[in-house]
């Protein structure tokens, strides 16, 4: 967000664990042209900022699969 490529992030949980899905993350940004234009420059961004190459990210979602299932994505309009 400081770099100006999402104007906001949010972690949104259900307060009931009924077995369904019980959290979303929201991320906001300017429009899609600005998504996919930016992509490439917030990826090396994160990764300069974090130390964390490609091969660990990846193991480190390959980990976290272990522990919690993705539903799905979406991409919404307003």
């Amino acid at each position: 967000m400081k770099n100006g490529f999402m104007k906001s992030y949010k972690i949104l949980r259900s307060q009931d664990d009924s077995g369904d899905w019980n959290m979303l993350i929201l991320r906001e940004y300017e429009s899609f042209a600005s998504l996919e234009k930016n992509e490439e420059k917030a990826d090396e961004m994160l990764r300069q900022s974090t130390g964390i190459d490609d091969q660990k990210a990846m193991q480190g979602y390959m980990d976290r699969s272990k522990v919690r299932d993705v539903v799905g994505t979406k991409f919404m309009r307003n």
